[in-house]
């Protein structure tokens, strides 16, 4: 994503890129809308919260890595 900073949700929804997310447990890897974080979080949600907050759907763990990718 070259030098853009994402410091809070909305920064992803602006940059229109698709949210890849990360469970920091097992690996398992999925994606995410940027529009379906802001509803779910909030614009102003710092994005290290965020990630925090995500709960992995096959093991459990708590904490995800969140990472932007653009739209192809």
């Amino acid at each position: 994503m070259g030098s853009k900073t994402f410091r809070t949700v909305y920064d992803f929804l602006r940059n229109d890129v698709l949210v890849g997310v990360r469970c920091l447990g097992c690996q398992h890897v999925g994606r995410m809308e940027a529009r379906e974080m802001v509803e779910r979080f909030g614009p102003r949600e710092p994005i290290g919260r965020a990630a925090k907050r995500f709960k992995c759907s096959h093991c459990g763990h708590k904490g995800a890595q969140l990472t932007a990718f653009p739209r192809l």
